[in-house]
């Protein structure tokens, strides 16, 4: 046969072996002729033309019967059987490759070769014809040894993995990704519920509530990373509770990069040592089993060699009660494996005179064919005459106790098999736990199992934890119980670990405790985990202090164990701490509760507890103080926290407001003294801020009464009762209408019309006060609205105008915004504010607003000017167009010059700047002219009208002659210029 130069090398080249054979299957006497080769060409002896042999001439064909390509044979002899180059046991299946190749089909066979050298490879062969029609076989041979050894390990791999799995008492899973299918190998088991391999979500059902949240979000962190995973959670048991479990689980990726499956194992780690107490129970409940088994009597008469069985042996047989009893009925019952043994020992011990010999060997039975364990017991009796007369025994079905036993001793190979893979210390020790052994403890110590015998083990612990982990063990030891210890153990890294060591004691059957058994857990993680998050749950991250949680706890503990002595508390809130994060930031913010932090540190006694309890508020608890102790820390708070703070070039005010108590425990409670602390700092920041209160019964009655305020005002909010009324201002030059002040009134539950004075503790709640704005500034808006809709000239209306609402980011941008909505222009507004809203809290906040309003046309009064302080400076540095004097001084005009004469001085003044004045409370004519005489702008009282509703606005105006509230000067002007 023909083969080309470029086959013949790459043939050579791959290494396998290529033969022509006979269409017998005999290796031919010449290799194979390379391409463009003529009988000429042949040397002599090469065999003849055209027969596809090769000599060995200088085309280097290769001798006579060389095979080409990598065949470890060498030079073959012509006619050698191919098949029998194969191992004997490969042969037949050689042989048959060869007559398929012959029939015109592909032969293939695999098998053990044996080579020159007396070595054995595995070969794979394919066989084929020529196709030149001569009959003869081309076969190829490729060595596998490699692939076969490989495919043997492999599978040999997969059969201990999957012994493994089948030992071990774990829950086993996979997760087919691609597939969502999801095989748990031990789940029913263990929770006493099958789940579906199409359910692979379902297990989470199976988790306790409390812990699903936690391991899902484990879980799905390790599968976004596609990183392995262990979480610990408590799964639903088939005990009908929940064991704690740890989830191990690793992703297999494919080539390429995505995971294509998850597979894990969930370990019960619920207290190990019950395991140790399952066997011991199981261990007695078969005693008791063993106890009441039936035993079957059979008797034999060694004279008459007459056989009796009892209806039990029969039935442990499975024969009819009538069967009569022979050695030949006897043996045919016994399993062929074990029937020569019993007929031997029959024979030699049924006429032994002594002891009580038994067998133990299983039948098969005669009516179920079901194989079971028997022992057979008996021993002799002798007559009168000393001569052997009978031996009567009895038959045990010992069926369940062998394959109990059986069981535990696989049970016992594959604890004895987790012991040797776990990471954790295993050890036992004698009753005294003064000799012991086990596993684990030279790995992590660094210390011999020798050194731990006795007290020696103590040496490795923790000098601090020492004492207390010995008197544990003593303790349990001489009450012959379990016990826990946690202590911190030396490790081999220089490094003391906490460990958990949960020990049992070992009761023989007289009750004494025989051994003592434990497992040493590391659980440095743990404690450190445990530690992290009661650092996070019970301290203020930003100051390092207890936080309200742990202040509260520290509270109730001190509290209890005061035992009638006294505990103070003081409660401290910063001033004008919020325009320091207004101002400067946060970071400013931060840096001032951190310095108040550390004064507070300096100043409180040692054994004071100091909280942030959120924002700006601090607390500290005294135990064994009284009222006087508690007073002088209070004021050393005090007076620290007065001294300036200096950031970043610019000095900021720490200052704050204190309130303090201080009883004896035995009659108030935590929550009581926390309330009257409380009570104490609402006071002292109602009374201006910057002191410290110490708490006083009367103030209870205070809040009581602030409280009653606060729930009127919001159940009003609720219901809708808020309403707007309109108080006419009049210019005195002329008695025309040229706007209205809205004042609120509200309704109670009864209908009653009340007045703002009953709700003004609601307008310094921050909340409260910025609801009853916004309530008012929407009602004003609409009724403005309303009566510009109808053509109606109500010139402006003024709106009184509280401190929270302007901390509302971005109040007067609303204000604007809601003019704009209603199609008004901003003059039809006007702003009043108190001085104390000027000189209060966030005042760069009002002074921004009250700027972009008065930029918008809204214009700003000052209400009641002069019962304050500073005001000249509030008209320097705010856009204030009008000051309103307060009613106060107006009452007054008759019947006091002081007043007359500040009127007059107010009256000046503005006309010398600028500013227009409304005189407020204008009651009598007298009062009206008197005013109007000193050149005042504006009158608003009762002389001119009431509060009115909105709905009495157009009668109002209409019905408004400005002829008989005219100034009487002007009046007579006009009267004598029209003359």
């Amino acid at each position: 046969m023909v083969l080309t130069p470029d086959l013949r090398r790459l043939v050579a080249a791959s290494g396998d072996c290529l033969l022509l054979l006979d269409p017998d299957g005999a290796v031919l006497d010449g290799g194979l002729e390379p391409a463009g080769a003529s009988a000429d060409d042949a040397p002599a002896g090469s065999g003849p033309a055209g027969s596809g042999l090769a000599g060995s001439g200088p085309s280097g064909s290769g001798p006579a019967g060389a095979p080409i390509g990598g065949c470890p044979f060498g030079s073959l002899t012509p006619g050698t059987v191919w098949a029998d180059l194969f191992a004997e046991a490969d042969r037949p299946a050689a042989s048959a490759a060869v007559r398929l190749a012959a029939a015109g089909g592909v032969g293939r066979t695999s098998g053990v070769a044996v080579m020159p050298d007396g070595s054995r490879r595995h070969w794979q062969s394919t066989l084929v014809l020529s196709g030149d029609g001569s009959g003869r076989i081309l076969a190829l041979s490729r060595d596998g040894t490699a692939t076969a050894t490989a495919a043997a390990a492999l599978i040999k791999r997969v059969r201990l993995h999957e012994a493994l799995i089948q030992a071990t008492s774990e829950v086993v899973w996979h997760l087919d990704v691609a597939r969502g299918v999801s095989h748990r190998r031990g789940w029913a088991a263990f929770t006493g519920e099958a789940l579906a391999d199409e359910d692979h979500h379902g297990w989470i059902a199976f988790v306790h509530p409390d812990d699903r949240a936690g391991a899902l979000a484990a879980i799905e962190a390790a599968v976004a990373a596609r990183r392995p995973y262990i979480t610990e959670y408590r799964l639903q048991h088939a005990s009908g509770g929940y064991h704690a479990v740890e989830d191990h689980a690793v992703p297999l990726v494919g080539p390429d990069g995505t995971v294509t499956d998850w597979v894990g194992i969930v370990t019960d780690v619920q207290e190990r040592k019950s395991a140790e107490e399952d066997l011991r129970r199981s261990e007695e409940r078969l005693r008791l089993a063993v106890e009441a088994t039936s035993l079957g009597i059979w008797d034999v008469d060694l004279v008459t060699g007459a056989r009796q069985w009892s209806a039990e042996l029969k039935a442990m047989l499975g024969l009819s009660p009538d069967v009569v009893p022979t050695e030949a009925v006897l043996l045919a019952a016994v399993h062929p494996d074990d029937r020569a043994a019993v007929a031997e020992h029959n024979v030699t011990t049924f006429l032994r005179d002594s002891g009580a010999p038994g067998a133990l060997f299983r039948v098969v039975r005669q009516d179920t064919g079901a194989v079971r364990w028997i022992h057979s017991q008996g021993r002799a009796t002798r007559g009168p005459d000393g001569r052997l007369l009978r031996r009567t025994g009895t038959f045990e079905d010992v069926t369940d106790q062998h394959e109990t036993r059986q069981a535990l001793k696989q049970a016992l190979r594959r604890y004895e098999a987790l012991i040797t893979a776990t990471s954790e210390i295993v050890w036992h020790a004698n009753a005294a736990q003064s000799e012991g052994g086990g596993k684990g403890w030279d790995a992590f110590t660094g210390q011999s199992d020798a050194s731990a015998n006795g007290d020696g083990w103590l040496q490795s612990v923790h000098p601090d934890d020492r004492e207390r982990a010995r008197q544990t063990c003593r303790a349990a030891m001489a009450a012959g119980t379990p016990y826990t210890n946690e202590y911190r153990l030396w490790h081999v890294s220089g490094t003391w670990r906490w460990v958990v060591d949960r020990v049992v004691p070992l009761v023989g059957d007289d009750g004494r405790i025989t051994e003592w058994v434990g497992i040493i857990a590391d659980v440095e993680d743990r404690k450190s985990a445990d530690a992290a998050i009661w650092k996070a749950a019970h301290t203020d991250d930003l100051t390092g202090l207890a936080n309200r949680a742990l202040f509260q706890k520290t509270l109730d503990q001190v509290v209890d164990d005061a035992a009638g002595r006294p505990v103070g508390l003081i409660l401290i809130d910063l001033d004008r701490f919020k325009e320091v994060n207004d101002s400067l930031g946060h970071d400013a913010g931060d840096r001032v509760l951190k310095t108040v932090a550390a004064r507070l540190t300096a100043v409180a006694p040692p054994e004071a507890t100091i909280a942030r309890l959120g924002g700006d508020e601090f607390g500290v608890i005294l135990p064994g103080a009284g009222m006087a102790a508690a007073e002088a820390v209070a004021e050393t708070v005090l007076t620290a926290l007065k001294a300036a703070l200096v950031l970043d070039g610019r000095e900021i005010d720490c200052a704050a407001t204190v309130g303090y108590t201080a009883e004896a425990t035995g009659a108030t409670g935590a929550s009581a003294l926390l309330k009257q602390a409380d009570i104490a700092l609402y006071a002292a920041k109602s009374a201006g801020r910057g002191q410290a209160f110490r708490f006083e019964p009367a103030m209870r009655e205070e809040l009581d009464r602030r409280v009653r305020v606060l729930g009127a005002a919001k159940a009003a909010l609720a219901r809708g009762a808020i309403r707007a009324y309109y108080q006419p201002k009049m210019r005195l030059s002329d008695g025309g209408i040229v706007g209205f002040e809205a004042l609120l009134r509200w309704t109670d539950a009864a209908g009653g019309l009340k007045t703002p004075a009953a709700l003004m503790e609601a307008f310094a709640d921050p909340d409260l006060a910025t609801r009853l704005g916004e309530r008012m500034l929407a009602t004003v808006i609409a009724d403005m609205k309303a009566w510009s809709a109808a053509g109606l000239p109500f010139g402006h209306v003024a709106l009184n105008v509280a401190g929270p609402e302007f901390q509302r980011p971005g109040y007067a941008g609303g204000v604007l915004r809601r003019l704009q909505a209603a199609g008004l222009p901003p003059t039809v507004l006007e702003i009043e504010v108190t001085e104390s809203v000027l000189i209060g809290t966030g005042t760069d906040a009002v002074s921004e607003a009250l700027r972009v309003l008065d930029a918008a046309g809204v214009t700003i009064a000052l209400d009641d000017f002069g019962t304050g302080y500073a005001s000249l400076t509030h008209l320097k540095k705010h856009p204030v167009s009008v000051l309103k004097i307060d009613r106060s001084f107006v009452s007054n005009l008759e019947g006091d010059a002081d007043s007359a004469a500040i009127v007059q001085a107010v009256l000046g003044m503005a006309e010398n700047i600028g500013i227009k004045v409304v005189a407020e409370g204008v009651e009598t004519a007298w009062q009206r002219d008197f005013l109007a005489a000193h050149r005042c702008d504006l009158a608003q009282g009762y002389l001119i009208a009431k509060p009115m509703p909105p709905s009495r606005v157009p009668h109002f105006l209409s019905a408004w002659r400005p002829a008989t509230m005219a100034d009487p000067h002007a009046r007579q002007t006009r009267r004598a210029g029209g003359g």
